[in-house]
């Protein structure tokens, strides 16, 4: 069975808020200050944590003498499991509530973590449904979320539910706080806003205040914001997606370290 310390969650309660870009930075940075680190890629039904980090579809995990799946570490020196590792060359998986349970509890119990973990990073999927029940079950007291959104009012409304459903577990999860994705612009060369030339407004792709306001509305921390930044696409699709800007990061590690 997987041996964890700290049990932290990218979650947001709807999909392309970039969750799983928030996940790996932190996964990233906590690697990077020595700590031994993986990622569980909650998002069962429509994984894409692989597909971000670059790594191959192909990828064949060794079974043991026991014949449990090892998993491995394919990112950094990052151990990373997901169901996409187990459907070669995309296959469709079609899985019901239960089987998205029973998975995440076999990738903790059942598969071989070659090392105890300091930090186990979830991918969560855009729910507060039968993935975050499976992790709460098993992690209980270990687990801390870290809630991502953008400033569109579907994104806002979502992420309400998000906090309303931590409150309501029992224990309730601990809330790092709330980070804006995608706000305001940022020049991949010199990241300074984005302006437009003829008139000199800012070119904005979302507003801030949104979000910074929803988490003084729910008395949980505001952790900052990633702008709209051209590289970090570039990046992502590189499989390599580093943000430039390191504000929210900071702040997520001062309260987890």
């Amino acid at each position: 069975m997987l041996e964890v310390k700290k049990v932290l969650a990218s979650v947001s309660g709807k999909g392309g808020t970039g969750k799983s870009l928030v996940a790996a930075n932190i996964a990233y940075a906590l690697k990077q200050r020595g700590k031994e680190v993986g990622i569980l890629d909650c998002d069962v039904r429509s994984p894409n944590i692989t597909c971000i980090l670059g790594i191959d579809s192909n990828v064949q995990l060794e079974i043991n003498q026991d014949r449990r799946r090892v998993v491995k570490a394919l990112w950094n020196d990052i151990w990373i499991m997901s169901s996409a590792i187990l459907a070669v060359n995309y296959k469709a998986m079609t899985i019901t509530g239960d089987q998205v349970s029973t998975f995440l509890r076999q990738t903790v119990v059942d598969f071989v973590w070659p090392k105890p973990l300091d930090f186990l990073i979830l991918d969560m999927d855009p729910s507060t449904g039968d993935s975050m029940k499976a992790v709460h079950d098993m992690f209980k007291n270990k687990l801390e979320f870290v809630i991502v959104s953008s400033s569109d009012v579907s994104s806002l409304s979502d992420c309400r539910r998000m906090v309303n459903a931590c409150e309501e577990k029992k224990p309730p999860i601990k809330i790092i706080g709330l980070a804006a994705n995608m706000v305001s612009s940022e020049c991949p060369s010199c990241m300074h806003k984005i302006v437009c030339k003829e008139c000199g407004t800012e070119i904005s792709f979302g507003d801030e205040r949104k979000v910074s306001n929803l988490a003084a509305e729910k008395h949980i921390p505001y952790l900052g914001a990633i702008p709209f930044n051209p590289a970090i696409k570039e990046r992502t699709d590189a499989g390599n997606p580093i943000l430039p800007n390191g504000i929210v990061l900071k702040n997520i590690l001062e309260r987890i370290l």
